[in-house]
């Protein structure tokens, strides 16, 4: 009996021993599982990290050589315009040193220089310039006929047939050019470019009857005191373009007979004179037969008193434009447009000046006076 008890509780340990071993057994299989997986879980989360950093290595990479590069570029830009900038510069000092220098040469050789040419071959005398007008010998520094100096006499004349050169270098008090080279038939060019004429007062008859004239150029000349252009360029029948674009008229009074008789002449810029102390333009483009235009739309004319025969015998005139210009064309000087072009283009206006019809009857007369 008591063996059988013994057996009994042998048996109720070993079951209970057995259920021990066994419940830890599973326990532990599910920790390892567990542990496993989250080491599992771990290694893919690192391998995905990896794998991400993989990726974005590349695009970072790609991104600082592109800045790298950019930085690169700026540089080699920044470079360029530096080195630009400096040839800029000393081109910019270099030019203007070149042209300080080669102004003040020419200062130096041709201040107050008037350059003329002459034509022996087409003239009656061979005189170079009056010298009896406003005591013009006071008032010449030097004179070189054909690149030769010469003394200053009472009389010049060319000993030789042919084309020549005068350079006249006046001194900075002369004030008048007043019939300075009048008559002179076998003067061609004049050449004001490296002329002084800031004191210059008078122009009258600077050119009457040079004969032999074909161009005048006035560029850098200074006119802002002069008073007179009366008969400037009367008698020029030569006479073909003159620039007038740097003169300053806004003293003038006088403009009578300025062309007269300019037989060549075709074209006239004169649309920036200032007219406003202009008192006569009498005969002013008188028998310029050649002239197939004149814009004198700028020309304020209220205070001129004389306009009579202003375009007389213009007989190519096919172009006016007086559209400013006001006169009381009805008080007798009735040959103002007397033997002009039978038919062209007229700009005007009616209320500042009144047009013949019998002249202007095959004219297209455009009235601007209530157009504005």
């Amino acid at each position: 009996m008591k063996e059988t008890n013994n057996e009994n509780e042998e048996k109720l340990l070993n079951n209970s021993s057995e259920k021990e071993n066994k419940e830890p057994k599973g326990k532990n299989e599910k920790d390892k599982n567990l542990v496993k997986e989250q080491k599992q879980d771990k290694e893919k989360k690192i391998k995905q990290e990896e794998e991400k950093e993989q990726k974005q290595e590349p695009e970072y990479i790609l991104s600082k050589e592109k800045e790298r590069k950019s930085i690169i570029i700026c540089l080699v830009i920044s470079i360029i315009i530096i080195i630009i900038g400096a040839i800029l510069s000393f081109r910019a000092r270099y030019i203007n040193k070149s042209i300080s220098k080669n102004k003040s040469n020419k200062d130096e050789q041709l201040s107050n220089v008037i350059l003329l040419k002459y034509n022996t071959n087409i003239a009656k005398e061979y005189k170079l310039f009056d010298s009896t007008i406003n005591n013009i010998l006071d008032s010449i520094d030097s004179i070189k006929i054909d690149g030769k100096k010469e003394k200053v006499l009472d009389k010049y004349n060319f000993t030789k047939i042919g084309e020549h050169t005068l350079e006249i270098k006046l001194n900075k008090n002369i004030t008048s050019l007043k019939m300075l080279f009048k008559d002179c038939d076998s003067l061609t060019n004049v050449d004001f470019s490296y002329f002084n004429s800031e004191n210059i007062n008078y122009l009258e008859e600077i050119f009457s009857g040079c004969s032999s004239l074909v161009s005048v150029n006035f560029t850098n000349f200074s006119s802002s005191k002069v008073d007179s252009m009366r008969n400037m360029f009367s008698g020029c029948t030569n006479l073909q373009s003159a620039n007038f674009e740097m003169f300053d008229t806004s003293k003038v009074k006088d403009m009578s007979g300025m062309f007269y008789n300019c037989k060549k002449i075709q074209n006239i810029n004169l649309s920036n004179f200032n007219t406003f102390e202009l008192t006569d333009m009498n005969s002013m483009f008188y028998n310029c037969e050649s002239l197939t235009s004149v814009d004198l739309q700028n020309f304020y004319t209220q205070n001129v008193k004389n306009m009579s025969s202003l375009f007389y015998n213009c007989k190519s005139l096919s172009y006016i434009d007086i559209s400013n210009l006001y006169y009381n064309y009805s008080k007798g000087h009735n040959d103002m447009f007397s033997n002009i072009g039978e038919k062209g283009k007229i700009f005007y206006r009616s209320n500042k000046i009144l047009l013949p019809n019998e002249i202007f009857q095959l004219w297209t007369k455009i009235d601007l006076a209530y157009i504005d």
